[in-house]
């Protein structure tokens, strides 16, 4: 039996929202810092830390399977799904059509849709008057960047 799944998500990488933005805006869009060694990525609008993510999106997330164990009680992470966490960005089926494919033919699945994770939590604060300018732009180059790694349709 094979089913559908409403609820898939991927994790962006470093440059989903600088990759394909116009050179006059490079400087204000979210970007990742990187330039602690050994800790997670912290997130940027331009000079301003980024209020939806203290982190980068894939440097601190529970390890899979992980949801199930917690909401069952059974897991050993203490009131918090992402205690013992990964970097998702390693995982290839988070980051990779293909990998993501071949894990959703494995599990039966037949089809998903798939869910941004930074995509989700950067409009609001582009929003506000001081970032209003490059609101559509990063959209923009971010949908650019979900084009050439995902694609819009069915492989």
């Amino acid at each position: 039996m094979l089913m559908n799944d409403a609820d898939n998500h991927y994790y962006e990488p470093d440059d989903c929202f600088t990759r394909h933005i116009e050179a006059a805006y490079r400087d204000r869009t979210f970007w990742i810092d990187r330039s602690q060694p050994g800790k997670p990525g912290r997130m940027y609008l331009g000079k301003e830390r980024c209020r939806f993510f203290s982190v980068a999106v894939g440097d601190n997330i529970g390890p899979p399977g992980i949801m199930k164990e917690f909401l069952r009680g059974t897991s050993d992470e203490g009131g918090n799904p992402s205690l013992s966490p990964i970097n998702g960005l390693a995982v290839p089926e988070f980051v990779d059509k293909r990998a993501r494919l071949a894990k959703m033919d494995e599990q039966g699945v037949e089809r998903c849709l798939m869910l941004p994770t930074a995509g989700v939590g950067v409009e609001p604060q582009l929003r506000e008057p001081a970032h209003r300018e490059v609101l559509y732009p990063t959209v923009r180059a971010f949908n650019r960047w979900l084009e050439e790694d995902w694609g819009y349709g069915a492989e």
